[in-house]
């Protein structure tokens, strides 16, 4: 690196400043040159070129008397700090690792409040997983991935992580440029590399002041203070070296390195950017040809062609915001040195003043240009806006208004609850208006009292929980898409270090108060925050068209209480939820909740009466699991309740339905899966009780259908749903015979397995799936094929027995044959072409098919067939058998003893059929990964092989390790097997004494 001439002046004469500036400067240049911006593969020159800018330009800036008065040391110290500033962003994969590791060297510097590298890494990977869509699209362009976990240093890192840990570094580059200067970089295998000598005191010295100055440029001035006073007694002069004139020089500089010849167009030719931080950063630099001070020696004066409004906004912003640095390095450098005329020190200063453009007379501007150069945006246009949305966005469903103000309501009970529970606040003195947590209070009309369906005049709901502040009502209730629960306040007091929620919130999108609108045209609050006294709670009424609200102070208990008066239009409709006065209750058949947890608890009255609960709604949580035919897992974000059982709401995230039962779907045709895509051809969609721990999982505006592509906990539920299946075979068939093998609920039931399609096979070992991954690790050699007759399993038995080894039995007993209708020809016609079961098919070597000579003439005396058939016809010969014909006698050579099964067969009956033989070879093709591989691979984890045994003792065997394997959860499924077994049991009593 190239060393101003002014500085090499100042330092020759002293070799031991001498020494360490240039071998600091020696081994850093090396660092640089020899390793790339791993993390920022697309920003901006900071290569030595750009470390050489900031020095020359941090010289020039000072002004004369200011160099006069700078000592060896300032020059040392500002040319080793321009060095260190932006050398964190220049850390390698194998560096960042040795930094967040537990067991990091690099331990932060006392008196800033540092968290340790690790604790950092971990609270900004859980922000990370908050980032909003505008957030995620600045950092990661338009193909945004949310970030969910990251991987290991172990395995391969995509673009998003790359980019994920360059955002990590440009925040905290500057807190790392000063433990660089102190303990070096960190490198591989949790080594460090020293840059600077530290073999003396003024060593030392110089790495600590030179790595406060590179630091200070990522912090205010004034924070810098403390330090300096408490580690050097002063801040204005320390052992001769002036670090607060440093700092400014050094940003100041840094700020003024936007030539474009740091971003040369001919990169963003080669190849468009995809990361919009440097697409952005590049865009300025380019779009600034010229920056000189000629006109006014006190002013710069910078000239720029910006080519969008991107541009132009973004050089605004730079332009703004380089003043409003210059103007506090002058206030600072006044307040520093201001008063010590008697040393010269108050000479001390920039050369710059302020900031001139082509662009401040934006009128004139515009001329030049091709498009208006003002920020233009879409704003609400006020409570009209408001008003018109309002219906439309909810589909003026009033239950949503209802949901959102019950879910609000929860939310804030269960806030209040983790504070008591955390020891942050003592227990609040409860309510005396409610016999719950939180009451929803309706009001009928009293001439429509004794309708069937009565009209509803008022609604109140009323909770005992955290209650609001005034700021939290005006900025936060009142603002229609501002969330307090995705504030910094609200995330301090219920956030983990590791981004996880103390309390699992159903709100999100900050639209309680405006979808209340959807039940009343005018809402009134009386709202206590538990922070304040009784005297100190807060009473307005608004409407959505209202301009100003008058808030009072009210005395009142802690928490909140809504009342919404329902106008006339809406008042039967309301009563519709609530259901007829004869079966009135709380359930998932009505319209009147869709919150179904027990904790908080949720009380409804009709003019001052309980409507009872039915206790089956409840929908289960962690505490519950596995208890009414619920599975549960959990992952780092999620609790997850499971079940294929029928009547259960298809998709519940933290006790709120967010779609209907089974059986309401079924009915009205709906798919059963909300939203969902599991990528599988084997399973339903379960339903899914979901414990949102993050407040992440994805749920669009009307938050009744998931918004996401593929579930965030796939691969777990996966091999969840294959526990359950194994467990109800092994099950099934160490009990009962092979014969009444069970229908397992969540088969998809879709088109890849049409009725006619088995969901399993018999093979020579048992019994395996109909899944092409499965058949292939099985690799059979042999095949065959019934086609037509009854469905008998010991016809089917007979014969499994006899085959080779690693051989499979496929019968279709379809109506083409058993019925004798004429299109039977077209199916003998396709299976003496070839047809077969699809994996069969793909697999065969060879094939012999063997035909009833009786359905041949049928279908040649009564079924007129046409060429093709005519042809596939002519293709039979005589059998040995007595009354079959065969295709392709030459082909498979049928094994004796099948032979003999064949000949028990009816050959005119309602049970003749086709026989087809196939010799296979199994290719091996990759299976693409999905929720289907995860459930093959767990599978093989568990019981070694693709198939299922015939014998019962051989299933207990199987049973028995994987009651090893799973251990509590095998208890939870054995438990509710034999209750099931007893069930039944008790039931057949009943019957039997009827």
């Amino acid at each position: 690196m190239r060393i101003s001439e002014v500085i090499l002046e100042r330092i020759n004469s002293n070799h031991a400043l001498d020494g360490y500036v240039k071998s600091s400067v020696a081994r850093i240049s090396d660092h640089i040159v020899s390793n790339k911006l791993v993390f920022f593969p697309e920003y901006t020159d900071h290569d030595v070129t750009h470390f050489e800018a900031v020095l020359e330009t941090a010289v020039d800036l000072a002004t004369d008397k200011s160099l006069e008065l700078m000592t060896d040391l300032d020059f040392a110290a500002l040319t080793t700090s321009v060095m260190l500033h932006d050398l964190g962003m220049h850390l390698t994969k194998d560096g960042f690792e040795t930094l967040v590791s537990a067991k990091s060297p690099m331990v932060p510097i006392e008196d800033f409040g540092d968290l340790p590298w690790n604790e950092l890494w971990v609270s900004f990977l859980a922000e990370a997983k908050r980032f909003d869509a505008k957030k995620l699209e600045a950092l990661f362009g338009s193909n945004y991935e949310p970030v969910t976990a990251f991987p290991s240093f172990s395995e391969p890192w995509d673009e998003f992580d790359i980019l994920l840990v360059g955002e990590f570094l440009r925040r905290h580059h500057p807190r790392l440029a000063h433990e660089i200067a102190l303990s070096g970089m960190p490198s591989k295998d949790g080594t460090l590399i020293q840059f600077c000598n530290n073999t003396s005191d003024q060593d030392r010295f110089l790495n600590d002041i030179s790595g406060l100055i590179a630091r200070s440029h990522g912090m205010s001035l004034r924070d810098t203070f403390s330090y300096l006073e408490k580690h050097y007694n002063n801040k204005i002069e320390t052992r001769s070296a002036h670090p607060v004139f440093l700092m400014a020089l050094l940003r100041v500089a840094d700020y003024l390195q936007i030539q474009s010849a740091r971003a040369p167009s001919a990169k963003t030719d080669v190849s468009k950017l995809k990361s919009p931080v440097s697409s952005r950063e590049w865009s300025v630099h380019q779009c600034v040809t010229d920056i000189t001070n000629i006109a006014d020696p006190e002013a710069i004066d910078i000239i720029a062609h910006p080519q969008d409004i991107d541009t132009f906004l973004r050089l605004e912003f730079w332009i703004r915001d380089l003043q409003r640095e210059l103007d506090m390095s002058w206030a600072v450098l006044g307040e520093v040195y201001g008063l010590h005329a008697h040393s010269g020190l108050n000479k001390l200063g920039l050369k710059i003043r302020r900031l001139r453009s082509n662009i401040d007379d934006v009128e004139d501007f515009s001329q030049t240009v091709a498009y208006l150069p003002e920020q233009i945006a879409f704003t609400t246009a006020g409570s009209e806006l408001l008003k018109l949305l309002v219906g439309p966005l909810y589909a003026n469903d009033i239950t949503v208004g209802l949901r959102e103000l019950v879910q609000n309501a929860t939310d804030a009970v269960k806030e209040l609850d983790s504070l008591v529970d955390e020891g942050s606040i003592e227990p609040t003195k409860g309510r005396t208006d409610i016999s719950a947590d939180v009451q929803v209070d309706f009001v009928q009309d009293g001439e429509s009292r004794e309708h069937l369906i009565p009209n509803i005049v008022e609604i109140t709901i009323t909770d005992r929980g955290v209650g609001m502040t005034a700021d939290i009502v005006k900025n936060y209730f009142l603002k229609a898409g501002a969330s307090f629960r995705s504030s910094d306040v609200w995330k301090e007091q219920f956030e983990k270090a590791d981004g996880t929620i103390r309390v699992q919130r159903s709100g999100r999108f900050g639209v309680g108060a405006l979808a209340a609108f959807l039940i009343g045209e005018e809402i009134e609050v009386d709202t206590r925050h538990y922070s304040e006294p009784t005297e100190n709670g807060l009473r307005f009424s608004a409407s959505i068209e209202t301009t100003s609200i008058n808030v009072v102070k009210v005395a009142c208990a802690v928490g909140t209480k809504i009342r919404i008066k329902v106008p006339k239009h809406l008042q039967n409709q309301v009563g519709q939820l609530l259901g007829d006065t004869q079966g009135r209750g709380v359930d998932l058949y009505h319209g009147i909740s869709q919150y179904f947890g027990r904790e908080p608890s949720l009380n409804y009255t009709v003019d001052g009466k309980n409507i009872p609960w039915d206790e089956k709604c409840f929908l289960p949580t962690k505490v519950s699991s596995f208890e009414g035919g619920w599975n549960y897992f959990d992952t780092d974000d999620y609790e997850i309740n499971w079940s294929y059982e029928s009547g259960k709401p298809a998709l519940s995230v933290n006790q709120i339905r967010v779609s209907g039962t089974f059986a309401d779907q079924l009915v009205s045709g709906e798919s059963n899966n909300a939203g969902i895509i599991l990528r599988t051809v084997i399973f339903s969609t379960p339903a899914l009780s979901i414990g949102d721990k993050s407040g992440s999982f994805p749920l669009n505006l009307q938050r009744n259908t998931y918004a996401g592509n593929e579930m965030p906990f796939q691969s777990e539920l996966a091999t969840e749903v294959t526990d359950e299946l194994l467990f109800s075979c092994l099950w099934h068939l160490s009990i009962k015979k092979q014969s009444t093998f069970p229908k397992y609920a969540g088969f998809e039931q879709g088109k890849y397995w049409r009725g006619h399609r088995p969901k399993w096979l018999h093979c020579s070992d048992g019994m395996i799936l109909n899944i092409p991954m499965f058949l292939r690790a099985y690799n059979p050699q042999f095949a065959l094929a019934r086609y037509g007759g009854t469905d008998d399993w010991t016809i089917a038995q007979e014969i499994v027995d006899v085959l080779p080894k690693q051989s499979l039995f496929v019968h279709e007993a379809d109506d083409e044959f058993a019925r004798r209708n004429f299109t039977m020809k077209g199916k003998l016609t396709r299976t003496l072409q070839g047809e077969a079961h699809e994996f069969t098919r793909n697999a065969t070597k060879s094939q012999t098919v063997f035909v009833p000579s009786s359905f041949v003439d049928l279908i040649r005396n009564k079924m007129k067939p046409g060429r093709d058939a005519t042809v596939a016809l002519d293709s039979l010969v005589q059998d040995t058998v007595p009354n079959w014909l065969v295709h392709n006698a030459s082909g498979v050579k049928e094994p004796d003893e099948a032979q003999k099964w064949r000949k028990k067969l009816s050959h005119d009956g309602t049970d003749t059929s086709v026989v087809s033989l196939h010799e296979l070879a199994c290719s091996k093709r990759p299976d693409k990964e999905g929720f289907d591989k995860v459930f093959f691979e767990r599978w093989m984890e568990l019981i070694g092989h693709p198939h299922l045994p015939k014998s019962p003792s051989k299933a207990k065997e199987l049973q028995k390790a994987l009651m090893g394997k799973l251990g509590e959860k095998y208890k939870f499924f054995e438990q509710r097997a034999n209750e099931k077994i007893k069930k039944k049991r008790d039931k057949a009593k009943e019957q039997g004494v009827g």
